[in-house]
């Protein structure tokens, strides 16, 4: 008889100091925000008619965080805080791991921090806890991004959508396929 198949290869991530580098190559400096991260600096022009948050906040280090369960993996902190530091913010991106959504509600209220980026289990339930929404949050039903303004009232955002778009935008209107209008896709999928 024939030997077993061999297992198929893990997927191996690529290391931290890695995609540091390919993110200062690819990235730096920012002009809008990948999908559910806060822009380092505005952009220069207007993203998809997308309304501004509150403005980054340059007076005060203040704590960012990545806010879900589990969090341990997340390469956010390490992208925010090469982008903090190549745009002059004092502030500090960490992992905050919170199996309970009021633990992260109690963390977004506290003078100590700025906002950050929401995820999984926490997107939907965050909704409610914010005091002003975008309409693309509103629409979606879930915020993936929330700013902080001075006074401290939270801003929640979902920028999902914009990856979403960005990413089948660019592939549709790669160099060389043809143009198609009325073109319909099904997306399937809740994470």
């Amino acid at each position: 008889s024939a030997p077993p198949p061999a297992p198929p290869k893990a997927h191996t991530p690529q290391p931290r100091a890695a995609m540091r580098q390919a993110f200062r190559r690819a990235v730096l400096p920012c002009s809008a925000a990948a999908a559910g991260h806060i822009a380092l600096r505005a952009p220069s022009r207007p993203s998809c008619a997308q309304e501004p948050g509150p403005a980054p906040r340059k007076d005060k280090a203040l704590e960012f965080f990545i806010f879900g369960h589990p969090v341990t993996m997340s390469p956010s902190p390490d992208i925010h805080n090469e982008g903090f530091a190549k745009n002059g913010f004092p502030h500090r991106y960490d992992r905050f791991d919170a199996p309970e959504a009021q633990q992260v509600v109690e963390k977004l209220r506290s003078a100590a921090c700025g906002g950050g980026s929401v995820t999984i289990p926490h997107k939907e339930t965050m909704l409610p806890q914010m005091d002003s929404l975008s309409e693309a949050a509103s629409v979606i039903g879930a915020v993936n991004t929330v700013t902080k303004s001075a006074d401290g009232k939270l801003h929640g955002d979902n920028t999902d959508w914009l990856g979403i778009k960005n990413q089948l935008e660019s592939r549709l209107d790669a160099p060389g396929r043809p143009k198609r209008r009325g073109l319909v896709c099904l997306l399937c999928g809740s994470g």
